[in-house]
C-alpha cells in the first residue's frame, strides 16, 4: 500500500493473515526537508513488525517519546497527542490514518482495539522482584518530575507487564492523561509495554484496617 502526503510517500507491506506489517519504507521528493525525511526514516524502523492497527494507534506517539530529550518537558501537561507535535508528525499520523483505512476497505479487517503487546527480554526477566520495582520506581519518579506532578509515587510491582501506582495529591481530571502519558515513557525506557493500573493505596489499607 502506497499513501502519500505534501512529498511524502509511505509505502508499507502488509500481511494479510496476520494484519502485521512486513516491511515499511518512503519516498520523498527533493524538496523535503531532512528533518521531515529523517522522522519518516525513524517511524518505518518503528513501523515494520506491528500489527497495523497498533501502528495507526500508537506508532507516532512512540516515535515522538523516542526522540524528545529525556530532559525535554512536553509542551502540553500529560500525553502529547499528534495535534500537539510539531507538522511532521501530525503528517506522518495522517498517512497511518489513511492506510488503515485503506487496509480496511481491501481486506474487510475490522480491528478496533489493539491487544498487542511487547514482551519484556531475557535480561529483565531474569532480574529480581526488588530489582525490577527500584528500577521502574526510578522511571515515574523521572517522568513526574519531567510532567511537573507534585507527588511522591507509591508504586506496586504486579509482573513483568503490570504496576499498580497511587500519585497522592494528583487531581483526579489529571490522571487519566498522566498515566496514560506514564505507560508511553516507560515503554521508551525499558522497550516493552508495562500496564499502568491506577489504585487508590490509602482507600485499600483503609479496607485491610
Amino acid at each position: 500500500m502506497e499513501h502519500s502526503a505534501l512529498g511524502i510517500t509511505l509505502i508499507l507491506c502488509v500481511d494479510p493473515s496476520s494484519h502485521r506489517i512486513d516491511t515499511a519504507f518512503f519516498k520523498a521528493q527533493d524538496t523535503i526537508a531532512q528533518e521531515t525525511a529523517a522522522i519518516a526514516s525513524a517511524l518505518c524502523g518503528i513501523l515494520e513488525g506491528l500489527p497495523i492497527l497498533e501502528a495507526q494507534n500508537h506508532a507516532v506517539l512512540k516515535l515522538e517519546e523516542s526522540l524528545r530529550d529525556s530532559w525535554y518537558r512536553r509542551n502540553v501537561p500529560g500525553i502529547v497527542q499528534t495535534a500537539n507535535m510539531s507538522a511532521p508528525f501530525s503528517l506522518m499520523q495522517k498517512m497511518l490514518d489513511d492506510a488503515l483505512n485503506a487496509y480496511r476497505i481491501q481486506t474487510g479487517y475490522e480491528g478496533e482495539v489493539s491487544t498487542f503487546f511487547t514482551s519484556a527480554d531475557t535480561e529483565w526477566r531474569s532480574q529480581d522482584t526488588e530489582a525490577k520495582l527500584a528500577a521502574i520506581t526510578d522511571a515515574v519518579r523521572d517522568f513526574l518530575q519531567q510532567a511537573q506532578a507534585d507527588t511522591e509515587p507509591e508504586v506496586v510491582f504486579i509482573s513483568d507487564s503490570r504496576i499498580e501506582i497511587d500519585l497522592p495529591n494528583v487531581p483526579a481530571d489529571r490522571l487519566p492523561a498522566l498515566l496514560f502519558a506514564l505507560e508511553l515513557h516507560l515503554y521508551s525506557v525499558f522497550g516493552f509495554s508495562i500496564e499502568v493500573m491506577y489504585h487508590n493505596m490509602q482507600d485499600r489499607n483503609k479496607k485491610r484496617t
